[in-house]
């Protein structure tokens, strides 16, 4: 938690709805991404822990007036695909191709957010449906 600054450098200029009834923004450089910390929370440890009641992050979730944690340091598109693979919002999911790069900075996220062994089975079905097509 101590890695996540309390500004960003770039002004958002999206904001991507991954649960309709979110309570939380996460904030990346150029969007925020409106996501369900119960999901999170059961996904990850680390979120698990920054929801909870003991930190700010865990006393501003609320369905009517969302709060904000800020992750500048996040890939954006990294941290958006995986929000949609913990959401289970796979028809969002857009991978051309295997593409090594986004897979290579999700490992990174999956590393920082300790839910490896979580993202494992959505991995091994996306690479299994690159190297068959």
């Amino acid at each position: 938690m101590a890695d996540m600054e309390q500004t960003l450098d770039v002004e958002v200029v999206n904001v991507i709805i991954i649960h309709p009834k979110g309570d939380v923004y996460l904030a990346l450089r150029g969007i925020e991404l409106l996501v369900l910390s119960e999901h999170l929370r059961s996904f990850s440890p680390v979120f698990d822990k920054l929801f909870s009641p003991y930190f700010s992050e865990g006393r501003e979730v609320s369905t009517t007036a969302p709060g904000k944690v800020i992750l500048s340091e996040d890939d954006a598109d990294a941290m958006t695909l995986l929000c949609q693979i913990v959401d289970h919002r796979y028809q969002q999911v857009v991978l051309k191709g295997p593409s090594f790069v986004i897979l290579e900075k999700l490992a990174m996220l999956a590393d920082k957010y300790d839910c490896i062994e979580s993202l494992s089975i959505w991995v091994k079905q996306k690479l299994s449906e690159a190297i068959n097509q």
